[in-house]
């Protein structure tokens, strides 16, 4: 998922890309059912370095879609917890 998703050549169909906000409740719902009804068994998040969109993705995909035992990961978030970023 990305706002400018790019075009994946893919024959097996097993990848799907989606275009939207990491925000976006009801799209990561969409998500969640058409890829994974059951749960995801590992999420990674490529965050948008604001924490406050990081935060809300991270606890509603955490409480609704990660698998208990699940792992999620929030990758190359280096500026989220720096005094001089913007939130």
């Amino acid at each position: 998922m990305d706002l400018e998703p790019a075009h994946i050549e893919d024959s097996s169909g097993r990848i799907i890309v989606y275009e939207g906000h990491q925000e976006d409740t009801d799209l990561l719902d969409r998500i969640g059912k058409e890829s994974a009804p059951q749960g995801f068994d590992i999420i990674v998040d490529d965050c948008s370095h604001l924490a406050e969109l990081t935060s809300r993705s991270f606890w509603h995909l955490f409480d609704n879609h990660l698998k208990p035992g699940g792992l999620y990961v929030i990758e190359d978030w280096g500026t989220g917890y720096t005094n001089d970023w913007v939130d």
